[in-house]
């Protein structure tokens, strides 16, 4: 169990931080049978070591997903590795920086359904003697992923009462550009509310809110941030599903506000900036 071997856990540290800079490097690495190899050797080490520590399972996942597209095929997380997951988790009562770290993987890995078992364990947070810079950073970004899953699959229930968690989850320190993150993602959850209850006004207003946090943020510098806002307002106003939240490697131009859905409201209804 984890909480058995974690007795041992200082004596692998110095093997965790040499292996994490490894794979670092190796993510930086041009194409080639060297960076094969390399990705061959890490995934052998961390098969043999991913059961040692919640430390080594978690860089087992960073790494699947980090490689998951690579020249180099790799083995993925199986649906073994979630049932020794929920095993292990099943008889934890604290939690840490870590399990919120493994959890966020889990997300990126398996998606919200398979892993409801984590949610209800770690959500929501309740221990506040850990809470660390660290520790916080972590969560919101859990909590943004959580919401954008519940957006993508249109459960605009679900992705409130995440919300409202992650306003109540320190609200204080929650850092300008995620406080961003989070209006747009309202802002979206409520287009699909209004859509549902055939509001179109109210969801066309919601539309164009959403699409200024976007522009805020394109204008703060983080062009890649505001590609994936763009691509998720395209989504929302054309009602399709979105296959792959977040991946960097999506092509989308920035959505025109002249298309017919948006067009009658465009001049009564213009965006605001914040200030």
């Amino acid at each position: 169990m984890f909480e058995l071997l974690t007795l041992c856990a200082e004596e692998t540290k110095t093997d965790i931080k040499e292996l994490r800079e490894r794979i670092q490097q190796t993510i930086l690495s041009p194409n080639g049978q060297r960076k094969r190899e390399s990705i061959s050797e890490i995934q052998s080490i961390l098969k043999e070591n991913k059961k040692f520590n919640p430390e080594w399972f978690n860089l087992y996942l960073f790494f699947s997903i980090a490689f998951r597209n690579s020249e180099e095929p790799i083995i993925m997380p199986s649906i073994n590795d979630l049932h020794y997951l929920e095993k292990i988790y099943s008889e934890k009562t604290f939690f840490t920086l870590i399990d919120y770290k493994i959890y966020l993987n889990c997300i990126n890995i398996y998606g919200l359904q398979q892993i409801k078992f984590l949610e209800k364990k770690l959500f929501p947070v309740k221990q506040k003697e850990i809470r660390s810079q660290e520790f916080i950073s972590t969560v919101f970004l859990a909590y943004n992923n959580m919401i954008c899953q519940a957006v993508y699959v249109k459960n605009y229930t679900q992705g409130f009462k995440y919300l409202k968690q992650a306003l109540k989850f320190e609200n204080r320190e929650i850092e300008y550009s995620s406080k961003i993150q989070f209006l747009f993602l309202e802002q979206l959850l409520y287009c699909q509310l209004y859509k549902a209850h055939d509001n179109h006004k109210k969801e066309i207003e919601a539309y164009l809110k959403a699409y200024n946090y976007a522009e805020l943020v394109e204008s703060l510098g983080d062009t890649q941030q505001s590609k994936i806002m763009y691509h998720d307002l395209e989504q929302v106003k054309e009602n399709k599903d979105i296959i792959s939240p977040g991946d960097p490697s999506l092509k989308f131009d920035k959505p025109t506000q002249q298309d017919s859905e948006v067009k009658l409201y465009l001049n009564s209804l213009p965006p605001r900036k914040i200030k």
